[in-house]
């Protein structure tokens, strides 16, 4: 399949999560304009919106096992635009929509098999791009849940389906680590991105000093946290992410929570080792969801759950449980959330629309 990615310099994680994701599967990806930063570069040639030089550095997840350099010219783009199977915005950002707009000058109409990829932080579905692109799908990071009797393709937009797409783990860029043998027995690192973080690491916090766990837990300088709480001198500065993976894959049980947006990239990349993940139903639909006490372990947005659940599974009679519910995790991640997977998961899904063939939801965990 021959496919173009209109993408913005300033990518959200999803968007770097597709683009890498198709190129590690061995798609003829055309790119527009061309991202530096997954191949291990900066993007520094592009303006922002008050005409001054923009400059988007190399991620942390994204720093080891770049990809490789770019195959394609923009003159070949152009040259063969029309043969495009499958035209993808990885974003809706202004890059993206100036080369959206730049086919349609071209073409003299918006592509026929154009699918929307919105990674936002939000759970707004925009209708108004919808109504005027008439894209054949749109895959949203935050869809939210709405009854128990919710199916997805039954939500659809002037004909459009609206599919859930959230963040994938960048597994390619993940430092060797020996995922079984643990340093800690918690680990938690989480900045001020929603105010129910405070709680949980203050629980975290309290839990490992009354029963003297070896914890390591991480937040933003400026917390309040560290001058609030009696034990805040024992929280530790936030780490670089090659040390900040190795420690958390090292470590026997953490936890995520949902932060500004309610899809976190640290879930993905929690559950993609051998560390049990204490996990807050973010309220999202996720395509081949966790299922708790199998893959992860649930608890309450109060915390109030954390410390029982940390006692129970730091107990050494629990130690069994504790590694298989880990090691399903980490298989499950593996299977279906990894940048690779998620790019297959929404091209499938558009194959399927182009040839007007059945989409059955249980083959991709709807």
């Amino acid at each position: 399949m021959k496919l173009a990615t209109l993408n913005h310099p300033e990518m959200d994680f999803l968007g770097d999560a597709i683009l890498t994701g198709l190129h590690e599967a061995g798609h003829d990806i055309y790119e527009m304009p061309v991202i530096g930063h997954i191949r291990g570069r900066a993007d520094d040639n592009y303006l922002l919106s008050d005409g001054s030089k923009g400059y988007t550095g190399v991620p942390g997840h994204l720093q080891l096992n770049p990809l490789p350099e770019y195959a394609h010219t923009e003159e070949e783009m152009w040259d063969t635009y029309k043969d495009f199977d499958l035209v993808m915005m990885t974003s809706y950002r202004r890059y993206a929509v100036d080369a959206l707009y730049k086919i349609k000058e071209k073409m003299g109409k918006f592509p026929d098999n154009l699918v929307v990829v919105d990674g936002e932080d939000h759970c707004v579905i925009r209708l108004d791009l919808i109504h005027q692109w008439k894209p054949i799908a749109y895959f949203k990071r935050e869809l939210l849940k709405e009854t128990p009797v919710f199916r997805v393709l039954s939500r659809s937009v002037e004909g459009t389906p609206v599919f859930p797409c959230p963040f994938a783990a960048f597994t390619r860029s993940y430092p060797e680590v020996n995922d079984q043998e643990k340093d800690y027995d918690l680990f938690l690192a989480l900045g001020m991105t929603y105010d129910a973080r405070q709680t949980l690491l203050a629980k975290f916090m309290e839990t490992a000093s009354e029963i003297e766990a070896e914890a390591l837990i991480c937040v933003n300088g400026d917390n309040p946290i560290r001058g609030s709480h009696p034990l805040g001198k024992y929280f530790h500065q936030m780490l670089g992410y090659i040390e900040y993976i190795t420690k958390q894959a090292r470590s026997k049980i953490s936890a995520s929570m949902r932060g500004f947006g309610r899809d976190t990239l640290n879930f993905w990349e929690k559950v993609s080792f051998e560390t049990l993940c204490l996990w807050c139903d973010p309220g999202i639909v996720i395509p081949f969801p966790p299922i708790p006490n199998k893959h992860v372990i649930e608890f309450e947005e109060s915390c109030n759950d954390i410390p029982r659940l940390i006692k129970y599974y730091l107990d050494p009679i629990h130690n069994d449980e504790r590694l298989l519910i880990a090691r399903a995790g980490k298989d499950w991640l593996r299977s279906h959330h990894t940048t690779k997977a998620r790019s297959e998961y929404l091209l499938r899904l558009s194959q399927l629309i182009i040839s007007g063939e059945k989409i059955i939801p249980e083959e991709f965990g709807l």
